[in-house]
């Protein structure tokens, strides 16, 4: 900078002082104090140096202050102002008029020798100023080309400062399009590849944004925006242009990956199984995605963009719900909205949609956005409703068992029962209670032992006995087993069947099994065929034949001879068509003897129907018959039932017989047999069949008069004696009240029981005149009714009787 002006300065100064003063005064005004101290350390160097005197230094820096002294008004105040044209030749000639005076003080106190507190010389003042206003017209030049263009790239400290600190990369060009300067932000940014960039800056128009790749500090290749911008002043006269720099790199990176993202959203909601519907609640505009055109039936070209289009969907019973729900949400009652409904496909197929959403509020609460899915939940609803019936199915299906069934945790406590185990307990409430509050403590231990053992050992059977609400025990065969939950959790579960019927039977066969050996009646078995396959003990013990001696063999090698062909012929009539027969008849013991035997046989049936057995059972009753006579003197009533005995029977009768014959009237008797008493007797126990033997003798007597005689003859049989018959017509409608009675439900503790009966008639003396005669033909009226289908009445008819 010294060279460049302080070297033409000082050989103008030497030559043509007033050229050299003008050039100085006009540089120190267009540049400033930095290229003015320049030409005064030039000026001080080139003119006190041949001058080395302290009077010529000091008149040469006197005289360089007076120029310094005007150029420093104009610059200052110049530029302070933002100068137009007319500012600055305002403050250019104040400028010039100062540098004048003070070189005229100068030179007078040079020249003219005046002391300091001499006059100013006019003569020497005005050439300075005619000097001064000449170097006006060459900073008007200088301002019209180089010196004007880059005295506009030259601001103030505090522009300067700005501009320097600007965050954003800038450089500026002058007229031609040539580089003039840049921020620190742009030398920042562009680092060592500053030189190449210059020269692409150069290339670029004004007016002109371009979009490249430059090259940055260490010849790393960037991507940028470049635009190039004319500047002009207030008279729009051209001064430059300024090039900003913005680095994209990022930028572009950003946007590469937000377009790969955007691609990948687009990809993911076009694959996903859920529809997007976005929707601007304040213009009342919705964006469904192309899945939620499928779900709800749209075609992919169909552009629905309001929110009826999804509410004209919804199912009349799910509209009310879910546009309430709606508009809670929006209000802002609810966190999220969340709904399940059906809606009619625009195909008419109904779907089950799930629809999920949460809405944006501005700062007055008031919703402007709401974006949300919806799912086809179809096949789910169907699978849960299968999943429904499925468990109601199994609900019914164990609530229909005929067992306990349960579920407890490995606490102990029920977490499940099924109806029969409900009504087991008597409806007690057991959800989450153990044992012990359900049962008694020693049923409740043994409980918590077997569950604990079949958590130990896996499944368990166990027979136990528990008493039901009424106190009544029952034996139970339970299995119990170990599982697990939906959630890992072990249960125990099992299922209790009621065995108790079968261990009673179980016990009651082993009971009969036990009767059949020890008791002592006889008893015989036989197949269909007739041949002997068992016989019990006691048949030994009564006839004196071993099984050996009969196994295999037809029982009629027992037969006596005492009772003739048609004898047998009825018997095995009877059993054959009633299942059963019974009756005294006399067999050859071993020892060839005649003894009078009571004989029962019946049949057994296989599960086809068919006889597969025959069971006699018999006694000897020879000593019965011997004692007969004796007991019938003893015997008038019938324990069991209070009525008459067969012995005071057989004495009415007989008197009755005697009285009609010789009063000429008619006199009836009626056999009656019970139908189905004896499976009451096998099922319940002869307690219930004597309850109802002494229903049924208290129900008969209810029904004849005073005259008459009801009597129980034996087992199930009754008689009944009617004197004095006035007509056919009373009869049978006493017998119709007799059968009707009978019929009538006995209730026996918890059990209903029902038998019928079989009545055979005989009329004195039409049928007979004799007990025996009456009775017999009676008993045969009896079984004549048995054989067409019991539960009747039937009056003796003597085609029917057997020779």
């Amino acid at each position: 900078m010294l060279l460049a002006f302080g070297v033409p300065y000082a050989a103008l100064w030497a030559h043509m002082p007033w050229l050299a003063d003008t050039f100085a005064f006009a540089a120190l005004c267009v540049w400033g104090w930095r290229v003015g101290g320049s030409v005064f350390g030039a000026f001080f160097l080139f003119t006190a140096f041949p001058h080395v005197t302290l009077e010529a230094s000091l008149a040469s820096l006197t005289h360089l202050g007076a120029l310094m002294g005007g150029a420093l008004f104009v610059f200052s105040f110049g530029k302070r102002a933002q100068s137009s044209l007319f500012e600055r030749i305002v403050f250019f000639g104040l400028g010039s008029f100062i540098s004048a005076f003070l070189l005229s003080i100068n030179a007078s106190l040079e020249e003219i020798s005046l002391t300091w507190t001499g006059t100013l010389s006019l003569p020497l003042f005005l050439p300075h100023l005619a000097q001064f206003l000449l170097s006006f017209f060459v900073v008007l030049l200088l301002q019209r080309g180089f010196v004007s263009s880059t005295r506009h790239f030259e601001p103030n400290l505090s522009f300067e400062h700005l501009f320097q600190n600007l965050p954003i990369p800038v450089a500026y060009k002058d007229t031609k399009g040539v580089y003039q300067g840049c921020n620190r932000a742009f030398t920042v940014l562009i680092g060592s590849a500053k030189t190449e960039v210059i020269k692409h800056l150069q290339s670029l128009p004004p007016k002109h944004t371009q979009h490249t790749h430059l090259p940055y500090d260490n010849n790393v290749l960037k991507e940028v925006h470049l635009t190039c911008e004319k500047v002009t002043n207030d008279t729009g006269v051209l001064l430059g242009s300024v090039c900003l720099l913005v680095d994209i790199t990022e930028f572009e990176t950003l946007k590469k990956r937000l377009q790969y993202w955007k691609e990948r959203y687009e990809l993911a909601l076009d694959g996903a199984n859920d529809g997007l519907w976005d929707w601007d609640v304040v213009n009342d505009t919705v964006f469904f995605s192309r899945r939620w055109k499928e779900i709800m039936g749209y075609k992919p070209h169909e552009n629905p963009n309001h929110v009826d289009h999804w509410l004209g969907l919804i199912g009349d019973a799910d509209s009310k719900h879910v546009t309430s729900e709606l508009r809670a949400h929006l209000k802002g009652s609810s966190p999220v909205f969340e709904v399940e409904h059906q809606c009619v496909h625009l195909d008419n197929a109904v779907r089950w949609v799930k629809v999920q959403g949460k809405a944006l509020f501005d700062s007055t609460h008031k919703p402007v956005r709401m974006v949300g899915y919806v799912s086809d939940i179809t096949q789910t609803k169907k699978a849960q409703h299968a999943l429904k019936e499925s468990q109601e199915l199994f609900l019914r299906f164990m609530n229909a068992l005929p067992a306990l069934a349960f579920i407890r945790n490995t606490e102990g406590a029920f977490t499940y029962m099924n109806a029969s185990y409900e009504k087991f307990i008597g409806g007690k409430e057991w959800r989450e209670k153990k044992a012990d509050a359900i049962f008694p403590q020693s049923v409740a231990t043994l409980l918590q032992n077997q569950d604990r053992l079949t958590l130990y050992e896996g499944i368990g059977q166990h027979e136990q006995r528990f008493p039901d609400v009424l106190g009544k025990e029952h034996i139970f065969q339970s299995f119990n087993f170990p599982f697990q939950d939906a959630k890992g959790a072990r249960m125990l579960g099992g299922i209790a069947l009621d065995i108790t019927k079968e261990r009673l039977l179980e016990e009651r066969t082993k009971l009969f099994a036990n009767i059949f050996e020890t008791t002592s009646e006889g008893i015989m078995v036989t197949d269909s065929a007739g041949k002997i396959v068992t016989i019990n003990h006691a048949f030994t013990l009564l006839t004196g034949f071993t099984a050996a001696d009969v196994l295999g063999k037809n029982p009629r090698i027992r037969k006596s001879g005492h009772h003739d062909k048609a004898f047998y012929e009825a018997l095995w009539k009877t059993l054959l068509e009633t299942g059963a027969w019974k009756g005294e008849l006399y067999n050859l013991h071993n020892d060839g003897e005649v003894v009078p035997e009571r004989l029962s046989i019946s049949t057994i049936k296989n599960e086809r129907g068919e006889v597969a057995y025959f069971v006699g059972i018999f006694t000897n009753i020879s000593e019965q018959k011997a004692q007969e006579k004796r007991l019938e003197a003893l015997a008038h009533y019938d324990t069991l039932t209070g009525i008459p005995s067969r012995f005071l029977f057989l004495d009415r009768l007989d008197q009755c017989i005697a009285n009609t014959l010789r009063t000429q009237k008619k006199a009836a008797l009626l056999f009656i047999d019970l139908d189905d008493f004896k499976p009451i007797n096998d099922t319940y126990g002869h307690e219930a069949g004597d309850e109802v033997l002494k229903t049924i003798a208290t129900r008969l007597s209810a029904q004849i008069r005073r005259s008459d005689t009801v009597a129980r003859l034996a087992g199930d049989e009754f008689v009944v004696l009617l004197t004095n018959l006035t007509s056919g017509a009373d009869l049978r409608m006493l017998c119709s009240k007799i059968l009707a009675t009978i019929q009538e439900p006995i209730l026996f503790k918890t059990e209903t029981l029902r038998v019928g009966a079989s009545i055979g008639i005989c009329v004195c003396p039409d049928h007979g005149d004799t007990v025996e005669a009456l009775l017999r033909h009676a008993d045969e009226a009896m079984y004549q009714v048995k054989k067409q289908g019991k539960r009747a009445m039937g009056i003796y008819k003597p085609s029917t009787k057997t020779h």
